[in-house]
């Protein structure tokens, strides 16, 4: 497994805590969002990605399309 980043995480200016543990601390990472269409065709590489944001304490994957996501203390690799 690649070596993933890890940081606390503002959404529009707002802190972002876990929504299962309230944890502040995630670790970065894109995720593929697979559509059925493209599945059929089996292009899924042509698919979007979002940005993951993985709970450092509870593993809850966070997605987030849109942007609007910045990152503080990333950088320290895990």
């Amino acid at each position: 497994m690649a070596k993933l980043k890890m940081g606390t995480l503002l959404i529009r200016g707002k802190s972002l805590a876990c929504v299962v543990c309230q944890s502040n601390q995630f670790y970065s990472r894109q995720i593929k969002m697979q559509t059925t269409g493209m599945t059929f065709f089996d292009i899924d590489w042509a698919n979007k990605s979002a940005e993951g944001a993985i709970c450092a304490n509870c593993g809850y994957v966070h997605m987030f399309a849109d942007g609007g996501l910045e990152w503080t203390d990333k950088g320290a690799n895990q």
